[in-house]
């Protein structure tokens, strides 16, 4: 009877051993799987189908666009900020404004009130267009051309018309054929009055110095040419004598003209007020 109960007891034993050994053997098991499972993540093809290569390529490009969009907020920022600065005319206020140009006829106090007018905001929001365009409607100025010099001053350009003769009654000829409605202070006796209804300063001033080369021969100086709507040329000479030259054939007759005068009209020019051109073969004189 001894002896079975040392046997059942060395049995039972070996069963507990036996037991408590196949629980270490399925633990060790599960560890290593975890192991392998959590390094097939990093390293290998296994967890979520997420490969060590495809890790490593999209960590670097979402660190570059995380930069990129942080960088993005930072400038738009920076550009929010300077625009509301600018935005404040107590910043970068207009301090000085210069005006530069060979100017004869233009005075700055006749520009000043447009100026003015366009200088009431900072350099930054200032209209430089706006503010070329009105100096430009300014009788005596033929162009003008601004520059900001920062922080705080102005620079006006200007080119004013150069006149060389009067053209009708309230208006000047420029250099240029450009007629404008500038006031002289004084008057210019060496200015000629030109005129056509048209407009076109440039052809009539191109007309009037061609006349003076076919009358050069005339000591009699020329003031005035005019033409009206029916686009007949009056002539005017400083001694008073007007010439009718009418609409057509006008170098045929001015030539008649010039030879008549030299042949018998040059003694008796001061007793004369008007000839009349506008003849087939002749003319027509008309005494004071």
């Amino acid at each position: 009877m001894a002896g079975k109960r040392q046997t059942t007891k060395r049995q039972t034993t070996t069963a507990s051993s036996a037991k408590s050994t196949a629980k270490r053997r399925i633990k060790a098991t599960q560890t290593a799987v975890k192991q392998r499972l959590s390094f097939a993540w990093l390293k290998h093809l296994s967890y979520g189908s997420i490969s060590w290569e495809t890790v490593t390529a999209w960590l670097p490009q979402t660190m570059h666009r995380a930069a990129l969009a942080g960088l993005f907020l930072v400038m738009l920022g920076f550009v929010l900020w300077l625009m509301t600065w600018l935005s404040n005319n107590d910043n970068l206020p207009i301090q000085q404004v210069s005006i530069e140009g060979d100017l004869q006829y233009l005075r700055r106090s006749t520009l000043q009130p447009v100026i003015d007018e366009y200088t009431k905001t900072n350099l930054a929001q200032l209209d430089v267009i706006g503010l070329e365009q009105a100096l430009e409607e300014q009788p005596w100025v033929l162009d003008a051309s601004i520059t900001k010099r920062w922080p705080s001053t102005l620079v006006i350009k200007l080119r004013e018309h150069k006149p060389v003769a009067y053209w009708g009654k309230n208006q000047l000829l420029s250099r240029y054929g450009q007629v404008f409605s500038g006031q002289l202070n004084f008057e210019r006796k060496d200015f000629p009055l030109l005129y056509s209804p048209s407009g076109d300063g440039l052809a009539m001033g191109k007309q009037y110095l061609a006349i003076l080369q076919q009358l050069q021969s005339i000591p009699d100086k020329v003031i005035a040419l005019t033409e009206n709507e029916r686009g007949s040329w009056d002539i005017r000479f400083q001694s008073g004598l007007l010439l009718k030259v009418g609409k057509k054939d006008k170098n045929k007759r001015l030539k008649r003209f010039v030879v008549a005068y030299h042949k018998t009209l040059k003694a008796r020019i001061d007793d004369m007020s008007k000839v009349d051109l506008r003849y087939t073969n002749g003319f027509a004189v008309a005494w004071k």
